[in-house]
């Protein structure tokens, strides 16, 4: 009881010693400002952004223990021979590890709860319980590590080391002294990353990938533990128990990722259920529109219908039986899908449901798809002169204004026009339906929907329905100076936008 006593009482000496360190504050307070930076560059920040920059953070708070830890880590291997105490050498290693590990979960929690008040409102997405736990484990293996690392040196070469070498990496790495010396850090730099996370495929929404992690980083913990025990006892079954169980722990730590990113690679899609709250995800239909969110992102199905509803409303009923399938992709892994891919249109979880850009995208891709232009999956292929053409430009632009605030949609929209290789007559009647009313568009859209989705129908077809006497060659490729005349805000470059001669016509 007495010697249970001792532990306890020392153990608190040890993190209030540690706690009393200045550099610690200092290392917590840039860890802090980098969370809030790192937080505020994502335009809508969603749960899965805290958690990234959770994880981020917590890199940051273990290179700050490893650090602050070093100083009692060293004290104690260089001179716990001549301490008269109650506890033994290895009781004191024991106790050191849990002071540290004390101040480092307490810290981490600290700079968590930053990162939640930073990111400033409600958050959509989900995150699995083992991604939460993540970053405190990643946070213990610093301080574990000094003291492992100090342990066996006895010296101050771990903290003495990367200051020497990482500012000549980087004064070095692009000028004529680079030589073999910032190439070995910058390899030493690339083996930490992996390190760090040796996963190909990783994202805190799913499930089995983020108990993987938490594993491998619990077997990294446990290694340095049995590391720094190791350096203990001279001689005896107590050195070779640790170092067996260090070898055990590394083997497991290997194995972890290795069985991840077999079983997980790069080409796995990973099913709903796979994710965290999958299993109560369903998609939603509203107006022929089958909308289907990740885990915690159904608020942002209102937005994504709000810039499709007009398009939508002035479309035959007819025509939307064939409309795609908006579904949302993770950042770092591929969601799998029960429909075929050329039916879906992607839509990622970056950017926010607000952001005027990829609402326009969204349009542009559910009116390419209502009229037969899918280029993501066909290829770069010219429509040149088919009135289908004019008509999809037209159906982005319908009540654009909601989505752009007022502003010209050609600015972020021209591309999808130009990419197919408009005639100078496309041009015209997309800038004369522009000026149309939209409800007697939709009326000859209604009227002549077979005819004037069909490939072969050409745009003077569509400029006789709306009344158009053109000015313009029909077989013409449109040039800068059309461009400049119809679309004056759009910046055309015929390199750039326009397919390349080999591609096929649009079918």
């Amino acid at each position: 009881m007495r010697r249970a006593v001792a532990v306890t009482r020392l153990t608190a000496l040890n993190a209030t010693r540690i706690a009393a360190n200045p550099l610690l504050y200092v290392g917590l307070g840039a860890t802090a400002l980098f969370a809030r930076h790192a937080l505020g560059l994502f335009p809508y920040t969603t749960a899965l952004d805290v958690q990234n920059s959770m994880e981020t953070a917590g890199i940051f708070v273990a290179a700050v223990m490893f650090v602050v830890t070093t100083f009692p880590a060293v004290r104690e291997a260089r001179y716990s021979r001549v301490f008269v105490a109650p506890v033994s050498r290895t009781e004191r290693l024991w106790s050191l590890l849990a002071a540290a590990a004390l101040v480092t979960l307490v810290s981490q929690a600290g700079v968590a709860a930053a990162c939640h008040w930073f990111a400033d409102g409600p958050t959509h997405g989900t995150v699995s319980p083992y991604a939460r736990a993540a970053p405190f484990v990643l946070a213990l293996c610093g301080p574990t590590a000094s003291v492992a690392v100090a342990a066996w040196t006895r010296s101050y070469a771990q903290l003495i080391i990367p200051v020497v070498l990482v500012p000549a990496y980087y004064l070095y790495m692009g000028t004529a002294l680079s030589s073999i010396g910032p190439q070995v850090v910058h390899r030493v730099e690339n083996l930490a990353l992996i390190t760090l996370d040796p996963f190909e495929t990783r994202s805190p929404q799913i499930t089995v990938l983020s108990l993987l992690y938490l594993v491998y980083l619990l077997l990294v913990f446990g290694a340095l533990v049995s590391v720094a025990l190791a350096a203990r006892p001279r001689r005896g079954p107590a050195r070779g128990a640790a170092i067996g169980a260090a070898a055990v722990f590394l083997s497991g730590a290997v194995a972890a990722p290795a069985y991840a990113n077999t079983a997980y690679g790069w080409e796995h899609r990973f099913p709903d259920d796979a994710l965290y709250g999958g299993e109560d995800t369903e998609c939603q239909v509203r107006e022929g529109i089958t909308y289907c969110p990740l885990p915690g992102f159904e608020p942002w199905v209102d937005s994504w219908h709000e810039a499709l509803s007009a398009p939508v409303e002035v479309l035959p009923e007819r025509a939307r039986d064939g409309l795609p399938v908006v579904w949302q992709d993770g950042g770092g892994f591929t969601r799998a899908t029960d429909f075929p891919q050329e039916r879906g249109i992607r839509v990622f979880v970056f950017g926010g449901p607000e952001d005027a850009f990829l609402r326009l995208d969204l349009r542009n891709q559910v009116s390419q798809s209502a009229f037969g232009l899918r280029a993501e999956f066909e290829g770069p292929c010219w429509a040149t002169g088919q009135a289908r053409l004019p008509l999809m430009y037209w159906l982005t632009t319908v009540g654009a204004e909601t989505v752009t605030g007022g502003d010209d949609p050609v600015r972020q929209t021209g591309y999808h026009l130009a990419s197919f290789g408009p005639s100078a007559t496309d041009l015209e009647v997309a800038r004369a339906l522009e000026e149309t009313p939209s409800a007697r568009v939709a009326k000859i859209l209604a009227e002549h929907w077979e005819v004037l989705t069909a490939p072969e129908t050409p745009t003077t077809d569509l400029a006789e329905l709306i009344g158009l006497p053109l000015t313009t060659d029909a077989n013409r490729v449109a040039t800068a100076t059309d461009w400049h005349e119809r679309y004056p805000r759009y910046a055309f470059d015929p390199e750039y936008d326009l397919p390349m001669e080999s591609a096929p016509t649009c079918a």
